[in-house]
């Protein structure tokens, strides 16, 4: 009989019970813990390590993993075509290429915009605000560069004293100034043009900028450069023959929802000249340009489409809003012209409002000749509109929804995401969006 039994058959139940849950706690003592239990415990925790005695329980926010976490696949150029409207639709500028940073306001030298804009297949941003006071012309070299000036804090970035140039090879299309897209910024001043995009540049996209006060035009598309997108942009107070031309082989042109401010001429001015010599691109019988959704304020001569050359110049002017504040020159809003020798223009003209009775105009033999007036700003077409690519905004027949994507463009034209210079600023306030009723009057149908 062992120890234990022994203990058991002399002792009472009192005893004999005591005895037995001391025998239970040393057994526990030298076995350890339930480990089944241990596994389903209330909070989830894991098994404690085997041979801990006091295993730390575990944190509630584990700490990170140890694997680095992978870079992220840049986003491939594709995706970004179709972000803009209209003819340069597919222009994708730097997308998925290095970006390049500005990081001072001089005219040249590194961290300038001259240098980071010496060579192509780059994103230009900005780490500094103010105006670049330009020297000499600026040259925006590619392929495949976007210049972002919406990158740069507040209150952006201003060129100031010569032109930005976009331009491409004139012996004949190749990369050098395709797929480039300028965005965000100010051009003041400048002792030429604005902006410049020739030799055979194409899908360009000049959007929510602001040019004002050129010695030349402030936007000049020629030497065969094609599709071309200049939207959201202001277009103010040149010093020189107008607004913007569009000439010497370029087609395939889309300027929508900008603002014409102040602009003697070429609010645009549609020109056919020339044969082709610079580039392989649209056919003559495309349109030169498709223009609408624009406010065009306070102009001595408004759009039009003028042949020359023997190049037939052609285009859609649609939806336009026209106000002239010139009592003593209250014509031409909408020119079809024929003009020299040449072959008459073709013009598709629909769904354009010209506040205060100002008419359209057809200019005969070198402008000398009296100008033949039309009965109403849309009374020119010859031709059925033209196919374009499409661009967001109203039908003509849906007048509120005009007067609020006119408003919408006076309030967003330029630079909008930054505060309105003195120019911008004195743009917006002259322009008075009318009511409804400006739909029914005589001189509008």
């Amino acid at each position: 009989m062992t120890f234990f039994s022994s203990l058991l058959s002399n002792a009472d139940y009192s005893v004999t019970r005591r005895l037995a849950i001391v025998l239970v706690l040393f057994l526990s003592a030298c076995v350890g813990p339930n480990t089944d239990q241990a596994a389903s415990n209330s909070t989830g925790s894991p098994n404690p390590t085997p041979g801990t005695s006091n295993p730390v329980p575990p944190p509630v926010n584990p700490p990170p993993q140890s694997t680095p976490t992978p870079v992220p696949t840049p986003t491939p150029p594709s995706a970004a075509v179709g972000v803009f409207e209209g003819y340069g639709n597919q222009a994708i500028g730097g997308s998925g290429q290095v970006e390049v940073l500005v990081t001072n306001l001089n005219d040249s030298g590194p961290g300038s915009l001259r240098a980071a804009a010496a060579a192509g297949n780059r994103v230009i941003k900005f780490a500094v605000a103010g105006t670049i006071n330009l020297q000499t012309i600026l040259y925006l070299s590619g392929p495949n560069v976007t210049l972002d000036g919406f990158s740069a804090p507040s209150p952006g970035i201003t060129l100031s004293g010569n032109s930005l140039q976009i331009g491409g090879n004139p012996n004949g299309p190749d990369a050098k100034g395709s797929n480039i897209i300028v965005q965000g910024i100010r051009i003041r001043n400048s002792s030429d043009k604005s902006i410049l995009v020739s030799y055979n540049a194409h899908d360009v996209v000049v959007d929510h900028c602001s040019f004002a006060r050129a010695l030349d035009e402030e936007i000049a598309l020629t030497e065969g450069s094609y599709n071309v997108t200049v939207s959201w942009s202001i277009i103010a107070d040149n010093q020189g023959p107008g607004g913007v031309l569009l000439s010497f082989d370029t087609a395939h042109v889309s300027m929508h929802h900008n603002i014409f401010y102040g602009n003697k001429d070429r609010n645009p001015i549609l020109t056919g000249t020339y044969i082709r010599n610079y580039s392989s691109g649209p056919p003559h019988s495309d349109p030169l340009a498709d223009v609408r959704y624009n406010l065009v304020w306070n102009y001595g001569i408004g759009t039009y489409v003028v042949s020359s050359d023997a190049v037939v110049a052609s285009g859609n002017v649609v939806a336009n809003l026209y106000k002239n504040d010139a009592s003593t020159n209250p014509s031409d809003v909408v020119v079809r012209a024929a003009y020299g020798l040449a072959q008459q223009a073709d013009a598709y003209i629909a769904g354009n409002i010209a506040v205060h009775d100002a008419r359209g105009c057809a200019y005969s033999y070198n402008d000398v000749l009296p100008c033949f007036k039309f009965n109403t700003v849309n009374s020119m077409s010859n031709v059925a509109e033209y196919a374009v690519p499409p661009v967001t905004g109203p039908a003509i027949t849906n007048h509120q929804g005009l007067l609020d994507t006119w408003a919408a463009v006076k309030a967003g034209a330029g630079p909008s995401m930054f505060p309105d210079d003195a120019e911008d600023a004195s743009v917006r306030n002259a322009i008075t969006i009318p009511a409804t009723s400006v739909f029914t009057q005589p001189w509008n149908f």
